[in-house]
C-alpha cells in the first residue's frame, strides 16, 4: 500500500531525456481525513532526469491512499523509470525498472501490486510465391505475391508497403522435382529495385531448400516496395520443376 502523509510527495524521474515523447502518468487516490473520504486523480508527464511530482503532498490532517498508478511509455525508446517518495528531501525508491517503448507500468492497491505490461507486437506477415519454373544459370530472378512464374525482370512483382516498419524475418521455401547440384544459391529482399539485403546463401543438393533469416533489420516506409530476388549459380545439374513460397515479417 502506498500512503502519503503531510510532507510526503510521490515523484518520478527517468534515466535520460525523452527521445520524442514524455511518459504519460495517471494516479488515482483517496483523500482521507478523520471524517471525510473523496476520490481524486492527477495526470502528469515525465521530464527526463528531472524529478516530477506525480502526487503532491496532502495538506495537514489529510492522507492520500494511492489506488492505481499507470506509467505509459509514449516515447520511441526504452527508458529506465524510478518512482520514489520524497519526504523533506529524503528520497525512498519504491519502484525502479525499464519500460519499453509502448510498454505500461501499472500499480494496483491490491495483491497484484506492480505489474509491467509489455507492448504488443504490431507486426504483420506478407506471403510470397511463384509457380513452377526452371531457373537458368546465373540469371537473377524475382517474385512477389503474384501466382505466376519467376520473372527475370525486376519491378514486375512489386509488393507495396502500406504500413511503415522494419522487416525482421524472411523465410523462403523452395522445392525442386530435380534437386540440382550443390552450388551456392543466394536469396535477397530487394527494396525499391535499388538495395539488396541478403536472406541467406545455401550450397546444398536437396529437393527442399529453406532460406531463412530472423536477424534482418530492413527499414521500410509507406510507399516503398519489395521483391524477393534470387541469384543462381552455374549449376552442374540445374534444378527442374522449381517452385517457391514463403513469407516476410514486418514489425
Amino acid at each position: 500500500m502506498i500512503i502519503l502523509n503531510a510532507g510526503d510527495t510521490l515523484q518520478i524521474k527517468l534515466d535520460a531525456a525523452k527521445t520524442a515523447n514524455d511518459m504519460q502518468i495517471a494516479v488515482s487516490y483517496r483523500d482521507i481525513t478523520s471524517s471525510t473520504f473523496a476520490h481524486s486523480r492527477l495526470l502528469t508527464l515525465s521530464n527526463g532526469v528531472t524529478d516530477v511530482d506525480i502526487l503532491t503532498t496532502p495538506i495537514p490532517a489529510h492522507w492520500y491512499i494511492v489506488d492505481t498508478i499507470s506509467v505509459y511509455n509514449a516515447d520511441t525508446a526504452l527508458k529506465n523509470v524510478t518512482i520514489k517518495y520524497d519526504v523533506s528531501a529524503t528520497e525512498t525508491i519504491i519502484y525502479k525498472g525499464d519500460i519499453a517503448a509502448g510498454g505500461l507500468l501499472y500499480y494496483n492497491n491490491d495483491a497484484t501490486g506492480w505489474t509491467y505490461i509489455a507492448p504488443s507486437p504490431q507486426g504483420y506477415a506478407i506471403t510470397v510465391q511463384a509457380l513452377t519454373s526452371s531457373p537458368a544459370d546465373t540469371t537473377p530472378f524475382y517474385f512477389g505475391t503474384k501466382p505466376a512464374a519467376i520473372s527475370t525482370t525486376a519491378g514486375q512483382n512489386k509488393i507495396y508497403i502500406r504500413k511503415a516498419g522494419t522487416l525482421k524475418i524472411a523465410e523462403i521455401y523452395t522445392y525442386a522435382g530435380t534437386a540440382g547440384t550443390a552450388e551456392a544459391v543466394s536469396m535477397y529482399v530487394r527494396v525499391n529495385n535499388t538495395t539488396d539485403y541478403l536472406i541467406s546463401t545455401l550450397s546444398v543438393s536437396a529437393n527442399e531448400r529453406v532460406h531463412t533469416n530472423s536477424a534482418l533489420s530492413i527499414p521500410l516506409a509507406v510507399g516503398d516496395y519489395i521483391e524477393i530476388k534470387c541469384i543462381p549459380p552455374i549449376w552442374a545439374t540445374n534444378p527442374l520443376t522449381y517452385i517457391v513460397g514463403g513469407y516476410v515479417y514486418i514489425e
